[in-house]
């Protein structure tokens, strides 16, 4: 999942007034994708806002898979 694919899909920008309905929504968008696992927001204070950390674990994908063991009848 790229940084911009995350960010479009969590849904929430720079400049919106932050409920916790949206970022609950937004994590739960982020996990209906299939491309993360998990996510936790944390929110810092900063000089005019909040700075909004997402820490998100990207899904694990099959990327090889071998069988061993019996042959196949014939």
């Amino acid at each position: 999942a790229s940084l911009d694919e995350m960010r479009r899909v969590f849904g929430v920008k720079v400049g919106d007034v932050l409920s916790r309905s949206e970022l609950r929504a937004g994590v739960q968008s982020l996990l209906a994708s299939g491309q993360i696992e998990d996510a936790v927001v944390t929110l810092e204070p900063i000089a005019d806002g909040v700075a909004l950390l997402l820490k998100a674990e990207v899904a694990s994908r099959v990327r090889m898979l071998r069988v061993v063991g019996a042959q196949p009848p014939g």
